[in-house]
């Protein structure tokens, strides 16, 4: 897809500025800190995040987890080309996977001491809202 980045980062924006606005309209509990100070916090977290990550993204990690994807597809090897599903049952089985692979990282994150401690800048947050998830 061309514009990929452009369009996850407009859903992300979207849902994100939909959550703050339902938060302002409607908050669940007071605030302890001030709400700007606290964005400003939890939105530079995840600045200094997203070049860590496109920087990580610049590696060959990415290159050659497509380049196996690539070929894999191109001589239909893989689960999903053996099971010969059709299209939307891939489609959903592989959100799910995915969605189960964000879990597993989220679960590791809290049992094993090195990744906690990266994590644990997330769980610092003292007041909860829709910036904490960026944090």
């Amino acid at each position: 897809m061309e514009h990929e980045a452009f369009y996850r980062l407009a859903v992300f924006a979207g849902i994100l500025l939909a959550m703050g606005l339902l938060e302002l309209w409607w908050p669940r509990r007071d605030l302890r800190f001030k709400r700007r100070q606290r964005w400003l916090t939890n939105f530079s977290f995840a600045g200094v995040n997203g070049v860590l990550v496109r920087l990580m993204a610049l590696s060959s990690v990415p290159l050659v987890a497509m380049s196996v994807a690539a070929f894999a597809g191109h001589y239909d090897i893989g689960l999903f080309a053996w099971l010969g599903l059709p299209f939307w049952v891939e489609l959903i089985a592989a959100l799910l996977l995915l969605d189960f692979a964000i879990y597993v990282q989220h679960w590791a994150s809290h049992k094993f001491p090195l990744l906690w401690r990266v994590h644990q800048v997330h769980h610092a947050d003292l007041d909860i809202d829709v910036t904490t998830a960026v944090r």
